[in-house]
C-alpha cells in the first residue's frame, strides 16, 4: 500500500537526508483545529491540498509517495479528525466541544488508524517516518 505526505518543495533537502520529521514547534496548517506537533500526517486521498496549503509564496507543492512497507505500522495512528467527528456525532456535542481532549488522547484511539485511512483518507505517524521509507 502506499501512502502520501504533501509539503512544500523547501522541505525536500532535508527530507532526503532525514526522512519526514513532525513539525515540532512550527506553526500547522490549522489555526481553529490544531494538529498534534508529535505526528506526520499522511493520506491516501488529499496529499495535492495538503502539500498546497503548506505553501508560503513562490514555493512549489511536494507530493511525496510513502512505501508503508518500509513504515512501522506501530506507530500510525488515526487522524485525530476522523474520532472527532465519530465522538461528536454520536455524543451530540460540537466538534469544538470535543477536538482539544482527542487530538490529546489519540494513544487511547489507536487501533482505528486503518479505519480513519479508510473513511477519511487520512492517518498519522507518531514520529519521524525513515528516509528510506520516502
Amino acid at each position: 500500500m502506499r501512502l502520501y505526505h504533501g509539503t512544500s518543495s523547501r522541505h525536500l533537502e532535508s527530507i532526503m537526508t532525514s526522512g519526514i520529521r513532525p513539525r515540532g514547534r512550527r506553526k500547522g496548517n490549522w489555526k481553529q483545529f490544531p494538529s498534534r506537533k508529535d505526528m506526520v500526517y499522511l493520506t491516501n486521498a488529499y496529499a495535492p491540498f495538503f502539500a498546497v496549503q503548506s505553501c508560503k509564496k513562490d514555493e512549489k507543492a511536494l507530493i511525496l509517495e510513502l512505501d508503508l512497507a518500509r513504515i512501522d505500522e506501530s506507530r500510525l495512528y488515526p487522524d485525530e479528525d476522523f474520532i472527532v467527528q465519530a465522538i461528536a456525532q454520536q455524543s451530540g456535542k460540537s466538534i469544538e466541544d470535543v477536538h482539544d481532549g482527542i487530538r490529546d488522547a489519540l494513544e487511547d484511539y489507536q487501533q482505528h488508524a486503518m479505519i480513519s485511512l479508510e473513511h477519511l483518507g487520512n492517518c498519522s505517524h507518531k514520529g519521524g517516518i525513515p528516509r528510506v521509507a520516502v
